[in-house]
């Protein structure tokens, strides 16, 4: 009965599901929670792929990032109340909750610059700019240093530009 359960959850997606009844009825040996947690990272990876690139408003950028967040902590919190470690690392897991919570920062950022670019006066933009984000990836102290630098002056050049 469990194991039919089961297939049915894991035919129709519900894969978070399908590793908890895994978990809770102590079954691993018959359905290997990994798999199942992989493809429910890729399946979700790739929907947040889709909706994030896809030209949209912040909000809707910011909501599509709170999802990927929220779908990374679920994978998190299942491997942990079932002690999953051996069998599915959640270093990259935790790695990217922590970019995605960066990009968000980086939004806010991104709104309230363009919010201030918008209620200037005499230095107002004439068209609406797109601005594409990227995260950089911080291998040492002076790449930092180096990309901390660049943003300042990019924030200073768009000052210069606002404020004639």
């Amino acid at each position: 009965m469990v194991l039919d359960v089961i297939r049915i959850l894991i035919e129709r997606k519900q894969l978070i599901e399908a590793v908890r009844f895994i978990g809770t009825f102590k079954l691993t040996d018959k359905f290997p929670p990994a798999p199942l947690l992989n493809e429910y990272v890729e399946d979700a990876e790739k929907w947040w792929s889709e909706t994030f690139s896809q030209k949209k408003s912040l909000d809707k950028k910011e909501n599509a990032v709170d999802d990927r967040i929220t779908n990374l902590r679920v994978v998190v919190q299942c491997v942990e109340e079932y002690n999953l470690q051996s069998e599915y690392s959640l270093v990259d897991i935790i790695n990217d909750i922590l970019e995605l919570e960066k990009l968000k920062e980086n939004l806010h950022s991104v709104a309230s610059l363009d919010i201030m670019m918008k209620t200037k006066g005499p230095g107002k933009l004439k068209e609406k700019r797109e601005v594409v984000l990227c995260l950089p990836s911080y291998d040492d102290k002076q790449e930092k240093e180096i990309w901390r630098k660049r943003r300042f002056r990019t924030y200073r050049r768009c000052r210069k530009k606002c404020n004639p």
